[in-house]
């Protein structure tokens, strides 16, 4: 049943309409979108390109005392086609494909 649930429509249903954007500051990042949202890898978004993503391994590499004075900028690496979907893209497979790599940022 959940399975036809998401087969009607694209995965930007399921997307957030705030996207992390290169100059956000790590502290921001951990507590908006990792703590508030259990995201492991994020795509980083300026204007309507798609530069590259985030992930919380990336962010475990700086110390946590440094977070403010970071940005994601400086951890932005770059997508791959395997974790990489256009906004139209059916959501079961793109979850379907999630799946089989191991869930989100891996």
């Amino acid at each position: 049943m959940v399975q036809e649930l998401l087969r009607r429509g694209p995965i930007s249903r399921m997307m957030t309409l705030d996207p992390v954007t290169p100059d956000l500051p790590l502290r921001q990042l951990v507590d908006d979108y990792i703590y508030g949202h259990h995201f492991r890898m994020l795509p980083v978004v300026e204007g309507d390109r798609m530069l590259g993503c985030v992930t919380l391994q990336y962010v475990r590499e700086i110390p946590r005392a440094r977070w403010r004075r970071r940005s994601v900028r400086e951890l932005l690496r770059p997508a791959s086609p395997d974790n990489s979907f256009s906004i139209d893209s059916d959501s079961a497979l793109v979850l379907s494909r999630i799946s089989r790599l191991g869930g989100p940022g891996k």
